[in-house]
């Protein structure tokens, strides 16, 4: 998304703090890199490193990338899960839970179920224009 190559500098820097500080790797899943999934978590298993895998929301660089469709959503689940049970406590996502994210049913479909920061305005976002929003990711209002 970024259209930068910083992935040698960011596994390096991995490698040298991760015994220092509470580390996980993060990545945001969509249609071009969902294929290589499996080598992301293969990575995070070697460098024995919980991994959080998230949908890609169509905000900012994530407008410019083909979502994944509902298919490619439940296949990514699937594995997900099966990931989960051979690798206890080292794979999250918020496909593995309850779904409380605005943002993920409106640009995915998954209804939206639990309580989000959103509906308690615990949370305030402030971007780069200095415009204000109840999450970085959902910039549409909240009806009461």
């Amino acid at each position: 998304i970024t259209k930068r190559d910083l992935f040698y500098n960011v596994i390096g820097n991995i490698r040298k703090i991760k015994e220092k500080f509470e580390t996980v790797i993060s990545t945001a899943v969509y249609d071009k890199n969902l294929h290589d999934v499996p080598n992301i978590l293969n990575l995070a298993y070697d460098l024995e490193l919980p991994i959080r895998l998230n949908l890609v929301i169509p905000e900012g660089e994530g407008k410019n990338v083909r979502l994944l469709d509902t298919k490619q959503v439940h296949k990514l689940k699937n594995l997900l899960l099966l990931e989960r049970i051979k690798h206890p406590n080292k794979v999250d996502s918020p496909l593995l839970h309850e779904n409380t994210c605005y943002a993920l049913q409106d640009a995915y479909g998954i209804k939206k179920t639990g309580f989000c920061p959103i509906d308690a305005k615990s949370k305030l976002y402030v971007d780069p224009r200095e415009q204000s929003f109840a999450c970085e990711f959902y910039k549409q209002g909240i009806s009461e």
